[in-house]
């Protein structure tokens, strides 16, 4: 069984975390608790957006033309964390308490929406340009995501990898210690992912780029 916690920031609510936990039975093995640590299976994953299209801009995110709404783009990453604990007796009945697996994965909390003004018809250029110009910021979203997973994996790593407790430790002791170690180190991660999609979606909004979407169509 995996324990694990969610991470994510909806458009409209602050952090949430869901977490539950379990520590394996106790076994035996011929190695120390700093050993049998760095032995832990870890595995990180980026997940692609699911993307929704749909008629009828939102506000937030939105590309406007004179302060009407072409389109917008919606949506929250998320950084999920599960994994697994043994305690272990070690050389002269030592007990070592060790993370055995985790696994991360960054991707987003649901679908991304993807709104094009009801104002053009599907299939007219203004329709197709502003959901072009929209599906770049899904691109740049994902493209964070992938990103900020790959640079994730060395840090969880080292994390996961050095976390240990020697001794007798209670179920409630160890579960709060993972807890506070991992949520600490996942929230470091979706910090950066957040921080990455504002980046980018910025830097595709410019004055260049929406002369450039202008310039396609005559009917705006």
């Amino acid at each position: 069984m995996l324990q694990g916690f969610r991470i994510f920031t909806p458009s409209t609510a602050g952090a949430s975390v869901a977490l539950a936990v379990l520590i394996a039975g106790a076994a035996r093995a011929e190695a120390g608790c700093s050993d049998l640590a760095r032995a832990a299976a870890v595995s990180v994953t980026g997940e692609p957006a699911q993307v929704v299209v749909r008629e009828g801009a939102g506000s937030e995110g939105a590309s406007t033309l004179g302060g009407v709404v072409l389109g917008t783009t919606d949506g929250a990453a998320r950084v999920e964390m599960r994994f697994t604990i043994r305690q272990l007796s070690v050389d002269g009945g030592r007990i070592c308490t060790v993370i055995d697996r985790a696994a991360l994965t960054v991707g987003f909390d649901g679908p991304v929406r993807v709104d094009v003004s009801p104002r053009y018809r599907p299939g007219s250029c203004e329709h197709e340009v502003t959901r072009s110009h929209e599906m770049r910021h899904v691109a740049l979203m994902e493209a964070a995501v992938r990103d900020a997973a790959s640079a994730a994996r060395a840090p969880v790593g080292s994390v996961v990898g050095g976390w240990w407790h020697e001794g007798p430790v209670s179920r409630d002791e160890a579960t709060a210690e993972v807890d506070r170690v991992l949520r600490s180190a996942a929230s470091r991660i979706k910090a950066d992912v957040d921080r990455q999609i504002r980046e980018r979606n910025l830097q595709l909004d410019t004055p260049a780029e929406y002369r450039s979407v202008l310039d396609r169509c005559r009917n705006w």
